[in-house]
């Protein structure tokens, strides 16, 4: 797997082949403000209703109860899963083709990302999961078996099942 290093490099070469004068923050920034709003929808709108559509639908990890303890590992591991997929020749090669690859996402399906507010705790998450904290073993899918009903399925056909994690399945 590519190292965070190697992830940056490629990531100021695509800028560089833009041939677009943008500087290796305001890439990350912005990187991070994507990644933040689709986290944040994913875990603001939790896994009713969020099933998606198509082979490749995902769901939402559940909304933390507790304002005491946030839920970083949730949060972390949804950004590795986009960071993971910028990485495999299967999808998009930037962030936002990832986020915004069609029947991916409910919330940017049906543009509840559009509300959603970027808090610094998700912030903090999304920038941990950029400087290589990754818990994901690898992981480019995820979903939560009650809320994907008939395309669970599809995942445990097609895929390598990696690990659970608060509800939700995640595969290779």
């Amino acid at each position: 797997m590519l190292t965070l290093h190697s992830f940056l490099q490629s990531v100021v070469l695509f800028v560089k082949a833009l041939a677009v004068k943008v500087k290796k923050e305001q890439y990350r920034t912005s990187s991070v403000v994507m990644a933040g709003a689709v986290v944040i929808a994913i875990v603001t709108f939790g896994a009713n209703g969020f099933g998606g559509s198509g082979r490749n639908a995902m769901a939402a990890p559940r909304i933390q109860e507790s304002a005491e303890e946030p839920e970083e590992p949730g949060k972390i591991l949804v950004a590795d899963v986009i960071i993971n997929r910028v990485l495999s020749k299967r999808f998009p090669n930037t962030v936002k083709g990832v986020v915004y690859q069609r029947n991916q996402f409910q919330p940017v399906s049906n543009g509840r990302i559009n509300t959603v507010k970027v808090t610094p705790d998700t912030i903090r998450c999304v920038d941990r999961a950029l400087d290589g904290e990754d818990y994901s073993n690898g992981a480019i899918y995820f979903m939560n078996r009650r809320a994907s009903g008939k395309q669970a399925s599809w995942f445990d056909s097609s895929l390598t099942y990696l690990f659970a994690h608060d509800g939700h399945e995640f595969f290779r």
